[in-house]
């Protein structure tokens, strides 16, 4: 049996962005943080939409992430990559 994971479970996350400081509420139905950002205005750079170049390459100031595929590229710790990325718990990104 296959255990859901917190982004199908239906718990309550809420996504911040600090710098904005606009706030949503994760709905699930986005396949990456990176699509989620863009769907509300948040701008995010982002080239390969696919973990490989970084430069979606994003502060995560509080929560954690899971990734759909195993990056290419180590984002370094306290960073994710918001293209492939989807949020575990709450979380406030520098953005």
């Amino acid at each position: 049996m296959k255990q859901s994971s917190s982004t199908e479970s239906g718990l309550d996350i809420t996504i911040t962005f600090s710098d904005s400081r606009q706030q949503f509420r994760w709905n699930g139905t986005s396949d990456s943080l990176l699509e989620f950002a863009e769907s509300r205005g948040i701008e995010v750079e982002c080239l390969c939409r696919a973990g490989e170049c970084g430069s979606c390459r994003t502060k995560l100031v509080e929560g954690e992430v899971e990734y759909h595929q195993k990056p290419a590229i180590n984002p370094g710790r306290g960073y994710c990559l918001m293209c492939i990325s989807k949020p575990k718990s709450n979380l406030i990104l520098q953005r």
